[in-house]
């Protein structure tokens, strides 16, 4: 190498670094660089990451759990079991306190067994009345009133001779008697004639399910409007449990559930052809003492008119005096044993929604499997029929996650893909994912009011139960734990991933 000679003057700071050789450290500093950026170049082009979409999701059961209501309001008296305790089917649950319910229907029955009483006294004065001798029973203490009614009837009987064996009969009163009798009776005819027609038509539109009513502001209106909403309900039911059926066996339910639901769906057909024909025959009862009424009414207004035909002769007058004697009374007494019949009907009835509230005061376990509280249950507290108590979990029940796919990703849920499970109460960096499959994708869009989102149910299965962290410590997968589920749908280079991120590819 030819040596150059500077001159001092000429010689700079610039000249001095741009003509020295360059320091042995440096060369290796950048052959390090140069094969690390190489290596890294490689193994980008060669390395692949997962493309993958994750979703929220929710451990369930397989099999439906066992929802418990309230059957009845009231007063918790005992509660017998605790959350998550493991209770076998027609184990007693808790207990409704009905002390009150109780006092109730003894109060009510008291009164039933007096109305009853009453009316077998009451008819059997009418057949004393009616046959013209004593049918009572003397040694029946209870009938003593009504012996002193057919005793005043025979005194008023006697009265009316012994005016007639003084006096001659005053026509014109008998013949104004008369005359308001068939009014009277013609006007209670009618309304009996008015009221058949609307039970008739209750029966008509309880037959073909439709409202016939033309005014809807009468009493057999509104009974059918009752009816109608009773209707309506048991047929909601109906639907529900087929479509239960229909999910169960869309999502491969076992046999098992399928058959009870299955049972469940008769019972309801049943209950609700049982609806009709109590219905019906509830209507039937009422036409045919209408029917009765106005039987004994037309017979009332026949005597009446016959009465009234028979005036012109003094000689039938006593006669006549004694008929209407016995029909006016037989008429009051009809009037006072058709009231306590409805009377002691309406007790019936009464009696019967007790003993039923008496008899639901005890809720058992309907499943075998463990209880979930839904709140907090403690004596005396006070509840509404109808809500929820607590749910049971089916026990050794195969475990499922419900995934709420949003639909702009539903595309990449395939029946059998493979799934992998990041359980939130599990943290994933010390437990790792649990694995499972696709198992089904609902068929149609679901729309979340309340959020007003639309999002596919999709389930999966799980293939453990447990996860395991780096210590050696198992955790049970609960029902009800929250989670986020990851589905791979394809992989791609990190150098491709890399230029898409810094906007080099057109690859997205």
């Amino acid at each position: 190498m030819k040596n150059i000679i500077v001159d001092i003057d000429e010689f700079t700071d610039s000249r001095e670094i741009m003509l020295s050789r360059p320091k042995p450290f440096v060369i290796w500093l950048i052959y390090i660089i140069l094969a690390a950026f190489s290596t890294s170049i490689v193994w980008a082009g060669f390395s692949h990451i997962d493309e993958y979409v994750k979703v929220s999701g929710t451990v369930r059961p397989v099999s439906e759990t066992a929802s418990i209501k309230f059957p009845i309001s009231g007063k918790i008296q005992s509660v017998y079991v605790k959350d998550g305790q493991t209770v076998k089917a027609g184990d007693t649950l808790l207990q409704i306190n009905v002390k009150t319910t109780k006092n109730q229907k003894a109060t009510d029955e008291q009164q039933l067994s007096i109305l009853n009483k009453e009316i077998n006294g009451t008819e059997t004065l009418i057949k004393s009345i009616q046959s013209g001798s004593n049918q009572f029973n003397a040694s029946d203490s209870s009938q003593n009133k009504y012996i002193s009614k057919y005793n005043d009837y025979l005194s008023n009987v006697g009265i009316t001779k012994t005016q007639y064996e003084s006096n001659a009969l005053d026509l014109k009163q008998t013949k104004l008697d008369a005359e308001k009798t068939i009014s009277s009776t013609q006007k209670s005819m009618q309304v009996c004639t008015d009221l058949r027609h609307d039970y008739q038509t209750l029966m008509d539109s309880v037959s073909s399910n439709t409202n016939k009513f033309t005014s809807q502001n009468t009493i057999c209106a509104k009974k059918y409007t009752v009816y109608a909403a009773k209707y309506q309900i048991a047929q909601q039911t109906c639907a529900s449990d087929e479509e239960k059926l229909e999910n169960a066996k869309s999502s491969g339910s076992s046999q098992d559930i399928i058959n009870t639901i299955a049972k469940t769906i008769s019972t309801d057909k049943n209950n609700l052809q049982s609806l009709v024909d109590s219905e019906l025959s509830d209507i039937q009862t009422e036409i045919t003492q209408l029917d009765s009424q106005l039987s004994e009414q037309q017979l009332a207004k026949d005597k009446a008119e016959n009465l009234l035909g028979g005036t012109a002769s003094k000689q039938n007058g006593e006669d006549e005096a004694l008929e209407k004697l016995k029909l006016d009374t037989v008429t009051s007494l009809n009037s006072d044993l058709t009231a306590l019949q409805g009377n002691a009907s309406n007790l019936k009835s009464q009696i019967f929604e007790l003993v039923q509230a008496i008899n639901n005061a005890t809720v058992k376990a309907t499943v075998n499997g463990k209880v979930s509280l839904l709140a907090a249950l403690r004596n005396n507290d006070l509840v509404a029929a109808g809500n929820d108590a607590l749910t049971i979990v089916p026990q050794n029940c195969k475990q499922q996650v419900i995934l709420y796919v949003p639909e702009n990703n539903i595309s990449y849920f395939k029946k059998g893909a493979s799934l992998k499970y990041q359980i939130d109460s599990l943290p994933y960096k010390e437990y790792g994912e649990a694995e499972g499959i696709v198992t089904s994708i609902s068929p149609d869009v679901i729309t979340n009011q309340a959020l007003k989102k639309d999002y596919y149910i999709v389930k999966g299965d799980l293939y453990s139960s447990s996860l395991k962290n780096g210590q050696g410590l198992t955790n049970h997968i609960q029902t009800g734990m929250s989670c986020q589920a990851k589905i791979i749908y394809g992989n791609k280079s990190v150098l491709q991933w890399i230029s898409e991120k810094l906007k080099l590819s057109d690859t997205y």
